[in-house]
């Protein structure tokens, strides 16, 4: 049976929406400013948030190689202002840790130009000149092959301001049951709007499609508290209630098991 969020969502929307919206956070309107904030290991630089829709993301998972771990945290929390620098077509770019070897970088463009830019870029030279001291495998190996493209389905993208700095991530692969593909993308598509309007301490969220079959949720939150929030939210409840149907492995297998949470380490809108 054909499931979208939106039907799903129609028996606890009617019930709680209208309070949450109540109290959600709105976007803020444009300025020009730009700033940086510091605090211990976490950079943000906080941009300017256009109205350039997001249409292509990338996700890099990596490895420091052993005894290198600080060196890869500090080269990777030091790159975010030369993406906002000299980057116009990278929308957003966040480092994060995911374990004590293990990282991840997450980027999103409007087109496969500004992809194309990144990798042609400052930051991909820095780390491509110290993979093979840094990252386990060296570049080709270790990075190269671990670029995985994406398609976005749907975005929600807030200014990001020193009251709610990201500092949490959080990475979902789905994979889509046989013959559900289609509509596993029609239902996490739904999701921005409900996201938008009742979860104001998610600050980013990304409903992202890799492949045919395969899908991915990336959320950045301001705190524990946000991201326990959004895990017991509505899109949640939804995603539990139709994981059977649209999931290989269902919701404990199929979607509990590949949430892969991290801090973040360095980030840019």
């Amino acid at each position: 049976m054909k499931r979208t969020l939106l039907s799903a969502l129609t028996v606890l929307v009617a019930s709680t929406a209208m309070t949450a919206v109540a109290c959600a956070v709105e976007p803020t309107s444009l300025n020009v400013q730009s700033t940086q904030l510091e605090e211990g290991d976490n950079i943000m630089t906080a941009a300017t948030q256009t109205t350039t829709q997001p249409n292509e993301g990338t996700s890099i998972r990596i490895q420091a190689t052993p005894g290198n771990e600080q060196a890869l945290t500090d080269l990777l929390s030091s790159a975010a202002a030369i993406v906002h620098d000299t980057e116009p077509g990278t929308l957003q770019w966040v480092a994060q840790r995911e374990s004590f070897d293990t990282f991840r970088i997450v980027d999103f463009f409007a087109d496969e130009n500004g992809r194309t830019a990144h990798f042609a870029g400052q930051v991909a030279a820095a780390l491509q000149q110290q993979a093979p001291e840094l990252v386990q495998s060296g570049w080709e190996q270790g990075v190269v092959a671990n670029v995985e493209n994406s398609q976005v389905l749907a975005s929600v993208v807030r200014v990001a301001d020193t009251e709610s700095q990201p500092r949490l991530a959080s990475y979902i692969e789905l994979t889509a049951k046989e013959g559900q593909a289609e509509n596993l993308a029609e239902f996490l598509t739904g999701g921005a709007k409900i996201v938008e309007e009742t979860e104001p301490g998610t600050v980013l969220w990304y409903a992202l499609r890799i492949d045919e079959n395969r899908f991915a949720i990336y959320d950045l939150f301001v705190d524990e508290d946000a991201r326990d929030a959004h895990f017991g939210g509505l899109v949640a409840a939804a995603l539990k209630d139709s994981a059977d149907d649209l999931v290989d492995g269902g919701w404990e297998q199929g979607v509990l098991t590949n949430v892969v949470h991290s801090e973040v380490l360095s980030i840019t809108f």
